[in-house]
């Protein structure tokens, strides 16, 4: 853990970084099994995050980057469930002066208080799975922070494998919302 503490002080003393904020807005939790849906509403959650710039253009007018985020568990409205995501992305940004539009691609980690999601993940039939992030959106930098207004959208899917040789089950979990982030830069 140490390690960690230190390789995040000191890559952000070298490059321009930055701790985020997000409110996450209401979505929608959908939940595939075979050709079953399953779609629900979700509360307001919030997700912590950091970033890391490694590059920029001489002109600012691209910038690449790393982040990471963690979603506080939300919760699914009308059940006792929660879940969140986590993730590890690259970040874009074009027209990085002021204003700018960005993508961000990543892969992400599925938390959960479900136990049936859960043995659908872990149990013995569980078998391969994708995991997949983008957001998009627009932002504004100021003199020590950015906000950013996002479209997100986290998509997590498994194909297992049944007793039956013949037979797959497809479960996959998809979660779209509007996010609402503020970041506030470290050493600039």
């Amino acid at each position: 853990m140490k390690k960690l503490v230190y390789t995040i002080l000191l890559s952000s003393i070298l490059f321009s970084s930055g701790l985020r904020f997000s409110v996450d807005g209401l979505g929608v939790h959908q939940l595939h099994i075979d050709s079953n849906l399953l779609e629900k509403n979700v509360d307001y959650g919030m997700s912590l995050g950091y970033e890391l710039d490694l590059f920029q253009s001489e002109k600012n007018e691209l910038e690449f980057g790393l982040g990471l985020e963690f979603q506080i568990p939300r919760e699914i409205n009308n059940t006792e469930s929660d879940f969140g995501f986590s993730s590890i992305y690259i970040k874009t940004n074009t027209n990085a002066d002021k204003t700018y539009y960005f993508l961000n691609l990543g892969l992400i980690l599925f938390q959960t208080s479900n136990d049936e999601y859960r043995n659908l993940f872990i149990g013995e039939n569980s078998g391969r799975f994708k995991t997949f992030k983008y957001d998009l959106g627009v932002g504004h930098k100021f003199k020590k922070g950015t906000i950013e207004l996002k479209y997100v959208n986290n998509s997590y899917t498994l194909k297992s494998e049944s007793s039956n040789d013949d037979l797959y089950s497809i479960f996959s979990i998809y979660d779209e919302y509007v996010s609402l982030t503020f970041m506030y830069d470290i050493f600039n």
